[in-house]
């Protein structure tokens, strides 16, 4: 199907970006690809925002068109909706109450923060139950470790790190990002993850899906699948993400090479 849309002169991603074609223009089709992609690929595709891309061309659009059109376009948005539906429910377990009869405007809204929240903000919300797992429950994952004098992180870290549980967390890493994850499969509950997946940033998206689960107008135990699309790429990110956490604790330290980078979102 890609390639057939390259051949007719369209890019799976980059057309949806184009402010200059109306929605009418552009096969839904193409949309749908789009956005499901992203899904199964949500850390190389979490930065771009296909529905805040689909919502400004219906609008667009609609102001552009004829009246005997109107209904066309609403047919297309229509669609679309009960596209996102279907989407949440199969990646993630969600289902947004009664959104194929909501007024366009509030089914956009919904769908709109619910995608943000889960795709877009998928990283940050990962990293940050990580960094507060260790925060709130460190011994938790590390009592299983011993303080191993002959490792090579110790001897890296050693005359600048001071805490030896954050010694025993940078030489495990990886053990100890599956051993979290595990938990928040395993015993976590909604209302768990969302606090956990909580920093100091305003998030509007999380506190309108939020709102959103309390009013009972999302339903659905996304945690699952959810974790699911944490593969080891991902956990790769987590793993610096973490690292750097701790390393932040030392800002004294002489060879700060590994946090000197900006972190990617």
């Amino acid at each position: 199907m890609d390639s057939i849309l390259n051949s007719l002169g369209y890019s799976l991603f980059d057309s949806l970006e184009d402010d200059d074609e109306f929605l009418d223009e552009l096969p839904l089709e193409l949309i749908e690809n789009s956005i499901r992609t992203q899904f199964e690929e949500p850390l190389e595709y979490r930065k771009k925002d296909y529905i805040k891309d689909f919502i400004k061309k219906y609008e667009l659009t609609k102001q552009n068109e004829l009246e005997d059109e109107l209904q066309e376009m609403d047919l297309i948005h229509d669609e679309f909706v009960n596209f996102m539906r279907d989407i949440f429910e199969e990646f993630l377990n969600i289902e947004i109450e009664d959104v194929e009869n909501m007024n366009p405007e509030s089914a956009d809204d919904i769908i709109h923060h619910t995608y943000r929240y889960f795709i877009k903000c998928i990283k940050k919300n990962f990293c940050n139950i990580v960094c507060n797992e260790i925060d709130e429950n460190s011994e938790e994952f590390i009592s299983d470790f011993v303080d191993d004098k002959k490792d090579i992180t110790y001897h890296t870290f050693k005359d600048e790190v001071t805490d030896p549980h954050d010694i025993i967390i940078l030489g495990n890493l990886n053990t100890i990002v599956d051993a979290i994850l595990d938990k928040v499969l395993s015993m976590y509950t909604i209302e768990e993850f969302f606090r956990m997946s909580d920093s100091d940033e305003v998030n509007l998206d999380k506190e309108y899906v939020v709102s959103k689960y309390n009013e009972f107008k999302i339903n659905g135990n996304f945690i699952p699948k959810y974790v699911e699309m944490v593969d080891d790429e991902f956990k790769v990110e987590i793993e610096t993400k973490l690292r750097n956490h701790i390393l932040r604790k030392y800002p004294n330290r002489v060879y700060k090479s590994i946090t000197n980078q900006k972190e990617e979102e």
